[in-house]
């Protein structure tokens, strides 16, 4: 692969800058499963987003910064997000297509912990005192990929990602860690309408302390166009899970979903069922189940509506959460660059394992985004 400076500068670059404004109320403001408190707060969100494109390839960056300002819980107001993504896409011949991209996501007061401290009391006796420490928390992810066309019918990719988690403190149940992954695909076209596939990868993760893991995956994929308007995909196959302090597993892990594209609506169901290592040596197995729906109800109002069931049921018997969720969003464009949205939402969590730790959260959130598309060819002109 090799992409000179000189194609970079020649680059036709796009940008689009967007402001998202919002106001949001919120009844379990610490997400807490008893003594709930409600709160409102300010989120203010910038974003760019720059598309340059070349003779073979292109390069897009993105970065957005999240804020947050509660009315009565002062103690949160924050910069809530800072995210940048990039990708490079280069196209070297007529057959081979490399990938790039990157992800850096920095979270302030990821979590949090409640934690006693002893202070000094009066006539020499101590005192105690709670206080909450917070810990920030860092995420960072490369996955480099290379795909080759053999025939109208074969074609194959090799992928590998890189992610690591950082936490600035170290709190209970957080842990530091490394997860390695290297995998690979096989597609053949086995008629005009049906694609099908072999895949398998390997994952390894390390953990700072301790509990390291192996996963060995393989499946088989099967992709069916129905017709222009209806998409159906599978996957079946199994993951290998070797741990350090715990027998190795052998789980069935799998998806499906079908998909309806129709002039003015737009639908789509999946299930899966994956499987993860967990730093306290077990593996932690997720069902889940999703939906939605989104629909043009006029040239300038769109309503999207999008339900979810999963559960994360852990090897140990220590975790078995059950969170069902729906939301809707109204969106409204009155002008070319302003959006105007409404959105609500629902999600319970059921912790089976644990008594006393259900959640209930409802959110109503108002709000407008501003975007421009600034360089570049019009639509217009690229037609």
């Amino acid at each position: 692969m090799c992409i000179g400076i000189s194609e970079i500068y020649a680059y036709d670059w796009i940008y689009r800058p967007s402001l998202r404004v919002s106001i949001t109320w919120d009844d379990n403001i610490e997400d807490e499963p008893i003594d709930q408190e409600e709160d409102f707060f300010l989120t203010i969100n910038p974003r760019m987003r720059m598309t340059g494109r070349g003779e073979r390839s292109t390069l897009t960056l993105d970065g957005s910064v999240a804020g947050e300002v509660y009315r009565e819980f002062e103690e949160f107001n924050e910069i809530s997000s800072v995210t940048f993504n990039g990708n490079l896409d280069y196209n070297p011949s007529a057959v081979t297509r490399f990938r790039l991209p990157a992800t850096f996501i920095f979270t302030p007061s990821a979590e949090t912990a409640r934690e006693t401290i002893t202070v000094g009391g009066e006539d020499g006796v101590p005192a105690t005192a709670q206080i909450t420490r917070r810990a920030d928390r860092y995420i960072i992810i490369v996955g480099p990929s290379t795909r080759y066309t053999f025939s109208e019918r074969l074609s194959s990719t090799i992928f590998g990602r890189y992610r690591t988690t950082q936490y600035t403190e170290d709190l209970a149940d957080l842990e530091d860690y490394v997860v390695y992954t290297l995998g690979g695909s096989m597609n053949y076209a086995l008629t005009r309408k049906t694609t099908g596939g072999i895949n398998a990868s390997y994952e390894t993760f390390d953990f700072e302390r301790e509990n390291d893991s192996d996963v060995y995956s393989s499946s088989l994929s099967l992709r069916y166009l129905y017709n222009r308007n209806v998409t159906l995909s599978a996957s079946g196959g199994a993951s290998y899970i070797s741990t350090e302090n715990q027998d190795s597993e052998l789980e069935m892990v799998g998806s499906a979903r079908c998909s309806l594209n129709f002039e003015r609506t737009r639908y789509f169901l999946s299930v899966q069922r994956s499987v993860d290592a967990s730093d306290f040596g077990n593996t932690v197995t997720r069902d889940s189940a999703r939906g939605g729906l989104d629909a043009d109800l006029s040239r300038r109002l769109e309503m999207s509506l999008n339900g979810r069931i999963s559960r994360y049921e852990s090897s140990d018997g220590t975790e078995d959460l059950i969170i069902k969720s729906i939301s809707v969003q109204l969106d409204y464009k009155p002008l070319e660059h302003l959006t105007l949205y409404l959105r609500g939402s629902h999600e319970d969590q059921d912790e089976r394992a644990v008594a006393g730790e259900d959640l209930r959260i409802n959110r109503v959130s108002a709000g407008f985004i501003l975007s421009a598309r600034l360089g570049g060819a019009s639509p217009r002109q690229r037609e």
